[in-house]
């Protein structure tokens, strides 16, 4: 056999046969070396140069498991928006097939912000666990988390309950619910017929706006479906009704999400810049390259909500003018689309004590609502943190301006959601300016399901 003069020269060093797959796994070897430096090398920039919380956790025989990353930015807009938090994975971002959880909130102008970033070995619990539990350490703000709205996957959610101190109600991305429902009512179902009718009844069970109504669906499905889907219902729905039924999940305060499709659009402008092929620090350099793109659109939208005025055709009453002036555009734009609703159907109004109204619904049902606390029993109160076509209503009626702090979640307001911009800005300008010393990358372990620093 030749010997190329690589082969050559490794055979007289070390007396030993060489063959060309040897060449390639010790090149393979020195690149993986490469690789290594440069992330730990941009880990070290990062927190310098940026103040960029970076946590790398490995295992027993030193396999990087977990590569947590939050900036200051980050951190502050979680700090900001804490109540509701949507989670996710995506894939095919690097080319050790890490998968990325991506933590997203949004703010009061309606924009999406992604609060930090992990990639995982994989998503076995006890890894899932000890990203959580990284997040809850690193923002104290956790304890304000109320909801947090994932896919229908059970390793996140037994990992939430475990790691959040808040105990947040989970909730399970509609969008998911039905994909999962779809998939198994095909395989349930004996003809197309009974598929889409076991489909249509499962809907309306998810969209039902009333306890009355779900149960009026889901008695129409239990009495249609063959026993094999009413023992796949019972087993997999039936009990955790609280974590998808928009009757149950909208009396938190959820912003209006029901699904995880803001951070779903996120993950598919992450695949236009990262590809399977990418290195880890290429991977982590792109993905905060994105975030910082998105931060500066925001700070921009900021910037012209503090400089510009805001004004609405559709608004004709004191309370909208009011809420037009001082909260966000979109916060003022949702009691606009509330009270168009009040003005095209009026609501009847009784009054059951001095500062209690009985205020009807579009689905029959009546709700309360209380000029003292200014509250609603509606869920489109609860879930928005906003004054509802009742309420509105209520305010119409009785000639009454109401409190818009009482009324109102602070988030919505254009005071916070400028404070918060405003901070985020002098953070990042006071990192620019700052000078750090030098310190090393310390590397937490993890053994086994147990993780040790």
């Amino acid at each position: 056999m030749l010997l190329t003069p690589v082969l050559f020269c490794f055979n007289c060093l070390t007396g030993k046969v060489i063959i060309a797959k040897d060449v390639h796994n010790m090149r393979a070897n020195n690149n993986r070396g490469d690789d290594t430096e440069k992330l730990l090398q941009m880990i070290c920039d990062l927190r310098e140069k940026e103040q960029t919380t970076v946590i790398p956790i490995t295992d027993e025989s030193q396999e990087l498991q977990l590569l947590y990353v939050q900036t200051r930015q980050m951190h502050r807009m979680f700090e900001g928006y804490p109540e509701v938090l949507v989670l996710d994975a995506t894939y095919r971002t690097n080319k050790h097939r890490m998968p990325l959880f991506v933590f997203m909130v949004e703010d009061g102008a309606g924009s999406s912000h992604v609060v930090a970033y992990a990639f995982v070995a994989s998503e076995q619990q006890h890894v899932v666990s000890k990203l959580l539990e990284t997040f809850v350490k690193e923002n104290a703000k956790t304890s304000d988390t109320n909801v947090v709205i994932v896919d229908k996957d059970f390793t996140e959610i037994a990992a939430i309950r475990e790691s959040f101190n808040s105990k947040p109600s989970v909730q399970l991305c509609q969008f998911h619910v039905m994909k999962a429902f779809r998939a198994a009512a095909g395989q349930l179902a004996h003809s197309t017929e009974e598929r889409e009718r076991l489909i249509s009844s499962f809907g309306e069970m998810v969209c039902a706006p009333t306890p009355e109504k779900f149960e009026d669906a889901q008695t129409d499905f239990l009495r249609h479906a063959n026993a094999e889907a009413c023992a796949y219902f019972q087993k997999n729905w039936a009990n955790i009704a609280n974590m998808w039924a928009r009757h149950l999940c909208d009396k938190q305060f959820t912003a209006g999400n029901n699904t995880t499709n803001r951070v779903e659009s996120y993950n598919a402008k992450i695949k236009h810049i990262l590809s399977a092929s990418d290195k880890l620090h290429e991977a982590l350099k792109g993905i905060l390259q994105l975030s910082s793109a998105l931060t500066q659109e925001a700070r921009h939208r900021a910037c012209v909500m503090k400089t510009c005025t805001f004004y609405s055709y559709e608004a004709s009453s004191d309370v909208e003018a009011r809420c037009a002036k001082e909260l966000t555009p979109y916060a003022s734009s949702v009691i606009n689309k509330e009270a168009a609703k009040a003005r095209q159907a009026p609501p009847e109004l009784r009054q059951i004590e001095a500062t209690v109204y009985a205020v009807s619904s579009s689905c029959g049902t009546w709700h309360e609502v209380s000029t003292q606390t200014w509250t609603c029993t509606c869920t489109t109160f609860s879930k928005m943190g906003l004054p509802c076509r009742h309420i509105l209503a209520v305010c119409e009626r009785t000639s009454v301006m109401p409190d818009l702090s009482q009324v109102v979640k602070p988030r919505w307001f254009k005071s916070h959601h400028l404070r918060i911009m405003a901070a985020d800005a002098d953070a990042e300008e006071t990192c620019d300016t700052a000078s750090h010393q030098s310190t090393n990358v310390e590397l937490l372990t993890m053994q086994g399901q147990h993780l040790i620093r």
